[in-house]
């Protein structure tokens, strides 16, 4: 699924640094424990959506931006341009 407003900007040897420039981050992870990925998004005040399962939902907690599928990917992308004080 292609989004009009996401760009791929290539491999960063600094990772932090892209969740620090980034307005929102989408967590797709869906198997394991708590992914470093959603940590360092977190850590940068970056806002997050995730893949809906119950880890991710124990580390972002109540009123975090989730989704289930392509449609809610869609939804939560659209949400993020509409509310970007959220974003901020």
């Amino acid at each position: 699924m292609a989004i009009p407003r996401s760009l791929w900007i290539g491999h960063d040897s600094h990772p932090c640094s892209l969740y620090a420039g980034a307005r929102h981050y989408l967590h797709g992870h869906e198997v394991g424990g708590t992914n470093p990925s959603l940590l360092r998004a977190m850590g940068a005040g970056t806002a997050v959506s995730a893949y809906d399962v119950r880890f991710n939902r124990d580390v972002l907690g109540e009123g975090a931006w989730t989704f289930a599928d392509e449609v809610e990917v869609q939804q939560r992308v659209e949400e993020a341009d509409m509310e970007p004080q959220r974003c901020a």
